[in-house]
This record gives structure tokens, sequence and C-alpha cells, in this order.
């Protein structure tokens, strides 16, 4: 007891600032709608202070600035103050030594490349699509660098890559479909439903198919269960489930 007792006496280091009134974040809220979009983007740390402030959350605060069909906006971005230029480093030489291992050894690989992209071979148990290879260009290379932009070919390639980790490591209950064939632009293409068609007749004995599936400036991954006809959705931006429903309906022809 003595010993909780000589804690409450400690001084406290917290935040000392009292909480806003709601006529106070009433107000700040009004005047956030009200200030120009192009300026709020600019400036992420302003965005999380102002969240912070008035207790709200980065999805609150969206849907405040585009109403009801937030989802359907891209994320404000940082300004990119680095361009890119093929040969040259794809983040500011300060920032290289800050990389992961693993990002930083990409980066010297691609330091050496000659090329404008590069190239993957897959095989048909991969994506289900027959045998072939993955294409990335430099410059999608360099927006994931940059955390702008993530391509659907470097989610083709990830997929890929998990792939060959499920085979290397013996897990055979787990299935994947190509990105770059089934995303918001191709979904009602008859190609695209003959394509799942075909990939489920295969995947028939799998306890898990996944897909990243891009829509609206975002990737939202489906752990799709054939078995009892159950999709999982996994979003970090906690989307309405409209924004899936289309791949739904395909799913269910």
């Amino acid at each position: 007891m003595d010993h909780f007792l000589n804690l409450m006496k400690m001084p406290q280091t917290g935040n000392n600032q009292p909480p806003l009134s709601d006529y106070e974040r009433t107000m700040n809220i009004k005047r956030w709608r009200e200030g120009t979009r192009a300026a709020h983007k600019l400036n992420v740390a302003e965005r999380a202070a102002f969240c912070e402030q008035n207790n709200m959350t980065e999805l609150e605060l969206l849907q405040i600035e585009y109403g009801e069909d937030w989802w359907k906006q891209p994320l404000p971005l940082p300004p990119i103050t680095w361009k890119f230029e093929l040969g040259k480093d794809l983040v500011a030489p300060e920032q290289i030594p800050k990389l992961p291992t693993r990002m930083r050894q990409l980066h010297s690989w691609y330091k050496m490349q000659k090329s404008k992209l590069f190239g993957a071979s897959y095989l048909d148990e991969d994506l289900h699509k027959g045998e072939s290879r993955v294409w990335v260009d430099f410059e999608h290379l360099y927006q994931f660098y940059q955390q702008v932009a993530l391509d659907l070919s470097i989610m083709t390639l990830w997929t890929v890559m998990e792939s060959h980790k499920c085979r290397r490591c013996g897990i055979n209950n787990i299935g994947f479909l190509d990105p770059s064939t089934v995303h918001e632009n191709t979904v009602n293409l008859p190609s695209t439903v003959d394509y799942l068609y075909k990939a489920f007749l295969s995947m028939q004995d799998k306890r898990s198919i996944l897909l990243s599936y891009n829509c609206f400036y975002h990737h939202v991954l489906l752990d799709i269960s054939l078995n009892d006809s159950r999709i999982e959705v996994y979003d970090s931006r906690k989307s309405p489930l409209s924004l899936i429903q289309p791949v739904i309906d395909v799913l269910n022809k």
C-alpha cells in the first residue's frame, strides 16, 4: 500500500492541458472544414496534431473533409521533395542509412541496374494464370520508397513472393489470386470472371485464398474461404463494405 501511495505523490508528467469544450471542438472543426484542402494535405504533422487535440481519428477527419464518401478519396500525402531520376537514389542520401536492411540492399541492387524495369518469374501454382513474369517499373519502386503510392505490379510481386514462401515452408492450404487481374477496373470483365472460375476450381482444397484488392487508391486484403462461403476483409481504413461489393457480386456468380 505504501508503494502506491508514494507513486501518487510523484509529480505527473502527462498532458496538463484541460480537455477542449464541445464548443471549442465544434469551432475547430468548422474552421478546419472551411480551410483549403490543399493546405491540409501538405502537412501531415498538422493533421495528426489536430486529431490529437480534438480527440479524433484520422478517419473521422477524412469524413469531415469529404463527407460520407471520404473512402473514395486518396489519403493526404506529404509533399515529395526528392524527385525520381533513373539510376539515381530513390530517397535523399541522408535517408539511406535509416532504411531497413532489406530496403538498403534492394536500393544498392537498383543502383547497379541499367534498364527501366525489372521482372520476376512465377509459376501457374503461384497466381493460377500460367507461367509468366511480373514486371515492375523502377519509378513505381521509387513511389514505394517515398510512401506515396503502391502500384499493382509491386503488390503482384509481393503475392508471388508470399506464394514462394508458402511452398518453401510446406504450407499447402493457402492460395493466392493475381492483384493485377482482379481489381476495381477489371472486376466485372468477362475475362476476370473466367479467371476466377478457373482459379477457384484449382484451389478447392485451400483453406484460405488471399487477394490484395485495389480500389479507390487503396489495397484491401480479402481472405476467401470456399468451403465456408466466407470472405474476411482486412482494411486499415475501415471503409464501408460497399467498397468491395463489386468483387463480392462477382464471387457469387
